[in-house]
């Protein structure tokens, strides 16, 4: 499986989270030497701190710029109990819209600091459980940001139809620090161990026989 390719001389705005599809987008971008990456993370209530500040991690590794739009007043922290705690419940717990909002103020930022590609991290492994991650629901983003920005910004998602073990094995790869990553869909100060996000990244890390820092916290908790 190869890394996606992009314009050395293009600019990108990448969606970061603290997870590791959006390390990875930043590895894939670095090893490209691209000129201007810039990272965007959306605040949404006190759940997401934890990932807030691997995000934070991240940026400062790999050397770029970071912005952290608070929309926490869209959602309100009640949305906290929203979250999904299995996989049998994770469609209980769906955030409504939440990234069609991402793309659509990620892209008047994108188009603000003059950034030709606003780069969003989704993957096939959500499909079966989120609406706004569907490839149809991304085809009609990828038209809305073009015409909306007159052709100057477009929007990249070059993981669709990765998993995420294709994910996992592409940021081993390239070296990024597992370490500065967050999967954990609770806000404690360690992984819970029980959510989509542990149980889909130790399978992972099983899988591929890694040693994830991450899953050796929840192991001694």
């Amino acid at each position: 499986m190869n890394e996606f390719k992009i314009d050395v001389e293009d600019s990108c705005l990448v969606l970061l989270s603290g997870g590791i599809g959006a390390a990875t987008l930043l590895a894939c971008l670095k090893k490209q030497n691209v000129e201007q990456v810039n990272a965007l993370f959306f605040y949404y209530g006190d759940y997401v701190s934890n990932e807030k500040q691997y995000a934070e991690k991240l940026a400062n590794y790999y050397g770029i710029n970071l912005r952290v739009m608070d929309i926490s007043n869209i959602y309100g922290n009640n949305m906290s109990v929203r979250y999904p705690v299995s996989f049998k419940q994770v469609n209980d717990f769906y955030i409504p819209y939440r990234n069609g909002v991402f793309v659509s103020v990620a892209t008047a930022v994108a188009y603000y600091l003059h950034c030709s590609n606003v780069v969003w991290g989704t993957s096939s492994s959500s499909f079966n459980y989120y609406s706004d991650c569907q490839p149809n629901f991304v085809k009609t983003q990828k038209s809305a940001v073009h015409f909306g920005t007159n052709g100057d910004v477009n929007l990249l998602v070059p993981f669709l139809k990765f998993s995420k073990l294709d994910i996992y094995r592409m940021g081993k790869r390239l070296g990024v620090p597992l370490e500065l990553t967050w999967s954990c869909a609770n806000s404690n100060e360690n992984p819970c161990g029980k959510c989509f996000g542990c149980i889909e990244r130790n399978f992972n890390s099983e899988i591929l026989k890694t040693e994830d820092l991450q899953i050796t916290k929840v192991c001694t908790q």
